[in-house]
């Protein structure tokens, strides 16, 4: 779960509270979940890292990624920024 908010050019109100919500949704229906907040870029790729490792494991049948913040799409194609 990743919720970015404090953008210093344009900052949002919900992608945090977002995140959270999703957060405490998904623990009640039994995922482990990694909660992060208005995150560097090195936070976030270090959290992608661990995500992308944790999903490697064969006894992981489902995973979820939540991403709430800015992003952006180009020919049909959705970036996180």
């Amino acid at each position: 779960m990743v919720g970015n908010a404090a953008y210093s050019s344009s900052p949002l109100v919900n992608p945090t509270n977002d995140a959270r919500a999703m957060s405490e949704l998904l623990k009640r229906a039994g995922f482990q979940v990694d909660l992060h907040t208005d995150t560097s870029r090195t936070d976030l790729v270090q959290a992608i890292a661990r995500f992308g490792q944790a999903v490697r494991d064969p006894k992981v049948r489902f995973a979820v990624f939540y991403y709430a913040g800015h992003g952006f799409q180009q020919d049909w194609r959705n970036y996180l920024v």
